[in-house]
């Protein structure tokens, strides 16, 4: 992979010294550059992470307008970039907000939702990106459904936005149409329809899990994560540490504080399981999870 980065990065500056308003050269040296952050993060190498986001968003600057023309998908990585920096751990966000800018969710949100909007080549990115911040981050499921009904209708054999399309319907407490959508993904992993892979039990597990929970079925509930939670296999992380994180909800509703710090901590000790399960485990492990209903 990095070997490729470099041979992009290589024609890029070719490309650019030929004409250095190549907005798509720009671009394209920009997504190069993503495969760098990523392994840097895995590496834990943060120094190198902070001076490849600073390229990053030199680029995205000088790709946001060229040869005449606005790149709209430029808008996506830049706001993924202020959206997500608030989210990331406390050397990541220091070093970024260094050399970059400092996290901003509306910010991100806002251009986000440009490039959903106007985008070329990331608009369903884009689209699947705000279903997701709406949902798990920022805690509103009706911003999210637009999205999640749309590129469920546009991508129809996608099962992953069947998931968050049944999740979000779940969160905003229209269970029949959750259950009906839970169903039918089951029935599909059962079946063996194509590409509903019997891999995906425990996201479906969890996905039970997650209903019932708003449901306030807790026993039935901690069954499917308790299931969720016996697959540990790498590419499950995320579906083990909501699994987590869930049921420590529920040991607090339970008035049963040890326990649920326990489950708190367990999620946030899951490797690969970043994102807003993480954040949720390290909030909660703090303050106990009180329902909505009992803070009003």
């Amino acid at each position: 992979m990095l070997s490729y980065v470099k041979e992009s990065l290589a024609k890029g500056e070719k490309r650019i010294k030929n004409n250095p308003q190549d907005n798509q050269a720009y671009f394209a040296m920009a997504l190069a550059k993503i495969v760098k952050i990523h392994w840097a993060i895995n590496q834990k190498h943060y120094f190198i992470l902070a001076k490849e986001a600073s390229d990053i968003w030199d680029y995205l600057e000088k790709a946001k307008v060229g040869n005449g023309t606005q790149n709209y998908d430029t808008y996506f990585l830049m706001g993924l970039f202020h959206y997500h920096l608030k989210h990331v751990s406390g050397v990541i966000r220091f070093l970024s907000s260094a050399l970059i800018v400092p996290g901003s969710n509306q910010k991100g949100l806002q251009e986000l939702e440009l490039a959903a909007k106007k985008g070329d080549l990331l608009k369903e990115l884009a689209q699947a990106e705000l279903s997701s911040d709406y949902l798990n981050f920022e805690k509103q499921p009706a911003k999210a459904l637009p999205f999640a009904r749309e590129l469920n209708k546009r991508f129809p054999g996608n099962y992953n936005f069947l998931f968050v399309l049944s999740s979000t319907l779940a969160e905003l407490h229209r269970f029949e149409e959750a259950s009906d959508i839970a169903r039918q993904i089951e029935k599909n992993i059962q079946t063996g329809v194509h590409p509903f892979v019997p891999q995906l039990q425990p996201r479906y597990n969890q996905l039970m899990g997650r209903i019932l929970f708003n449901q306030e079925e807790y026993d039935r509930s901690v069954e499917y994560f308790q299931n969720a939670l016996k697959d540990t296999s790498f590419y499950n992380a995320r579906v083990r540490v909501w699994a987590f994180v869930r049921l420590g909800m529920i040991h607090d509703i339970r008035k049963q504080r040890t326990q649920a710090q326990e489950y708190y901590s367990k999620a946030l000790e899951v490797e690969g399981g970043e994102g807003a399960a993480r954040i949720e485990a390290q909030k909660y492990l703090i303050n106990p999870y009180v329902p909505a209903q009992a803070k009003s």
